[in-house]
């Protein structure tokens, strides 16, 4: 973690005056440049809360799809939401009928 982007991010949006919180399952608390924080136990919860969700590390443990359908803004600056782009790409390429295209891009936004 002494390396990693995200303690920048952080520090950045606190100094912006942005409420920052975190959720790491690797990561329980963190401490860069005289702060410390810990990191949020319930995921669920923590989307819950969010105005929006920056994704610095793309952990294969996390749902990404469901996280999408949790959250009103993403910033993705890993590009895990590309599964859930590449659903819907994949929906529409196929020629699946209009109806059952809208009712899968509704459930993944």
């Amino acid at each position: 973690m002494r390396e990693s982007p995200a303690l920048d991010v952080i520090e950045l949006l606190r100094a912006k005056g942005a409420d920052v919180r975190y959720h790491d399952p690797y990561v329980p608390c963190i401490r860069h440049n005289g702060f410390e924080m810990a990191g949020e136990t319930d995921l669920d919860t923590a989307l819950a809360a969010a105005d929006c969700v920056v994704v610095v590390t793309d952990h294969s443990s996390y749902a990404w799809v469901a996280i999408r359908k949790k959250v009103r803004l993403v910033v993705d600056t890993r590009n895990a939401m590309d599964q859930v782009l590449r659903i819907k790409r994949i929906v529409h390429r196929n020629g699946v009928r209009d109806a059952v295209c809208a009712a899968v891009r509704e459930a993944l936004v």
